[in-house]
């Protein structure tokens, strides 16, 4: 039979009995009435008994039979108009059970409160349930990965990703859940598959900063994921720099570059690119703190601490408190003060040691030297100042829970 039409039975069938019930209750109250105001109006003789077999009494009075009485008539019909197929249009009078609805807030309220478990039991039982409406059904992947990047699970947390980029109806939606997948995969080190995600994110966004965002990425994975070398990578990263709509995004795009340095064990070309990440950063205070706190921690790695010191402070200074890496950069941080502050002294100690043995030549030549450094790094001060003066409205970085 025709689906639809078995449907308008259904509801017609529904819509039919609620009328017979309510016909009930209208008699059964009618009669009632009847019988109270037949008493009110005076003593009547009271009706002829006779008695059974057994002895009981017997009443001569007829008596009308009484229709059975339904308390709630419009919830049950409501309720034998249950459809199956996940249509709230289906419902009568528009309606649906809010049950399911209530289940998903709870599992993200038990994420919020780290109770994972309770939270991965609700999403269990949503997704085995075939009663489970659609549009709920679309949600539990999202959930789901918010819960396993909670829980530091990014394996599992790619799949519900997955899930959610299938089912999501909404564009931008499934952008940025395949924007978060691509990054799962970089902390995962699978180039390719972060690639690809990239790339479906850049397919479905119809925002510039996402779309931005997701170029760069693919810029940074094409030669991991064997899609090209890094030759390519940079040249696909100089093409976004001399892009005037990206100069908001300067500051990312050499950050990038810092990334493919430090890949092919340019450390000194990564240096460089950081602190022209820094020098052209805006308003992105995630951006900053991410190539600060990578600064210091290659100056960490070779034990140069007085320039280490310098960073991991000024990282502190910008990186949310909320962030997972904080009390570990903290805790750098005060474990290298009294060295840094030791190395301090003995390396002006051995400078005034060498200035004393120099002639007066060599003293003039080291002033102006100094002078000039000055000079320049006041004219790179002034250089920051005037490009951060149009911060006002400056887009940051697209960031996610858990995500580096």
């Amino acid at each position: 039979s025709n689906p639809k039409e078995a449907k308008k039975e259904k509801i017609d069938k529904a819509k039919e009995q609620a009328k017979k019930r309510k016909e009930a209750n209208r008699l059964a109250k009618k009669n009632k009435k009847k019988k109270s105001s037949s008493s009110s109006k005076g003593k009547k003789t009271p009706p002829k008994t006779t008695t059974t077999e057994s002895g009981e009494p017997k009443s001569d009075t007829p008596v009308e039979p009484v229709a059975p009485v339904s308390k709630e008539p419009e919830l049950i019909a409501l309720a034998d108009d249950t459809p199956t197929d996940g249509n709230p249009d289906s419902y009568f009078l528009k309606h649906r059970p809010a049950y399911q609805e209530a289940q998903l807030w709870l599992a993200k309220t038990y994420v919020e409160r780290d109770n994972f478990d309770g939270a991965q039991r609700i999403l269990n039982q949503l997704e085995n349930d075939p009663e489970t409406f659609d549009d709920v059904r679309a949600e539990l992947g999202g959930v789901g990965a918010y819960l396993n990047i909670k829980r530091k699970a990014y394996g599992v947390a790619t799949g519900y990703l997955e899930k959610a980029i299938e089912l999501s109806s909404e564009k931008e939606t499934k952008a940025r859940f395949a924007y978060i997948l691509g990054q799962l995969f970089q902390r995962l080190g699978n180039g390719e598959g972060a690639y690809a995600a990239f790339e479906r994110s850049l397919k479905y966004s119809t925002d510039y900063e996402m779309s931005f965002s997701s170029r760069l990425n693919m810029a940074q994975n094409a030669w991991l994921s064997g899609k090209g070398n890094a030759t390519d990578a940079r040249a696909s990263l100089e093409k976004l720099l001399k892009d005037p709509k990206n100069a908001d995004y300067v500051d990312q795009i050499y950050y990038a570059l810092a990334e493919i340095d430090l890949k092919e064990g340019k450390r000194e070309e990564a240096i460089k690119n950081l602190t022209l990440s820094l020098s052209n950063s805006r308003q992105n205070r995630a951006q900053k703190a991410e190539s600060y706190l990578k600064l210091a921690n290659l100056y960490y790695e070779v034990e140069d601490y007085v320039p280490a010191k310098a960073y991991f402070d000024s990282t502190l200074q910008v990186m949310a408190s909320t962030d997972e890496r904080y009390t570990n950069v903290s805790k750098l941080s005060n474990s290298l003060t009294d060295i840094a502050a030791n190395i301090q002294i003995i390396q002006l100690q051995d400078s005034l040691l060498r200035l004393a043995s120099m002639s007066d030549e060599e003293k003039r030549d080291l002033a102006n030297k100094l002078k000039k450094e000055q000079d320049e790094t006041r004219r790179n001060a002034a250089a920051a100042v005037f490009n951060q003066q149009p911060e006002q409205g400056s887009p940051g970085s697209k960031q996610v829970v858990g995500a580096p």
